[in-house]
């Protein structure tokens, strides 16, 4: 009975931040008046792409999502520690055009997936910065709850549904020795699996 008790309160206390995955019905729509809909095709923004293929700087970004401290009226504003009020717990250069490449189709793939859909949450993990000669751009990926945010310096551009799997970034943060965030869903049910085995 204790050991229950103890369980229930430990869930109830995740539970407070966990991701809720019910998807939400309402059709999203970015500030460039786009709708989210299975109906409409999905793309990415053409500067954002443009700036994707041809950027001079590309930096991959690993961050932890429940160190938040974001500003919801302003979440561009951040100290260095912060990336768009989230910690960044490192990040990596891309200077080999491959993954560069890489990295643009897969971004491109993952919006353009129309049978994803965004959960109510927002945990970012990953994030890109790219600059190029004319502007920069911030992209912030949450795989978990399925959605995406696009910067363009202290304005959100785009926000969307986001696909796929973050096994390539994972994979490219590794091989830079760079840590990654909790999975806090893994978490809860490692925990409980370890109450159950009692």
């Amino acid at each position: 009975m204790k050991k229950n008790k103890i369980l229930s309160m430990f869930i109830c206390m995740i539970s407070l931040v966990a991701c809720n995955d019910t998807v939400s019905q309402v059709p999203q729509k970015s500030i460039n008046n786009y709708v989210a809909s299975p109906e409409i095709k999905r793309e990415i923004p053409k500067n954002v792409w443009d700036s994707l293929i041809t950027s001079k700087e590309m930096f991959l970004i690993s961050l932890d999502p429940m160190s938040e401290k974001r500003d919801n009226k302003n979440p561009a504003s951040s100290s260095k520690i912060y990336f768009h009020g989230f910690k960044e717990l490192g990040r990596t250069k891309i200077d080999n055009q491959t993954e560069r490449t890489k990295i643009a189709d897969e971004i491109k793939v993952s919006i353009s997936d129309v049978s994803a859909r965004q959960a109510k949450c927002f945990w970012p993990r990953h994030a890109l910065y790219i600059k190029d000669e004319n502007s920069a751009f911030e992209i912030l990926i949450c795989y978990e709850c399925h959605g995406v945010e696009i910067y363009e310096g202290n304005k959100r551009i785009f926000y969307e549904s986001f696909g796929g799997t973050s096994t390539y970034f994972n994979e490219l943060l590794k091989n830079a020795n760079l840590p990654l965030a909790l999975n806090y869903k893994k978490l809860i049910f490692t925990v409980r699996s370890k109450f159950d085995e009692r």
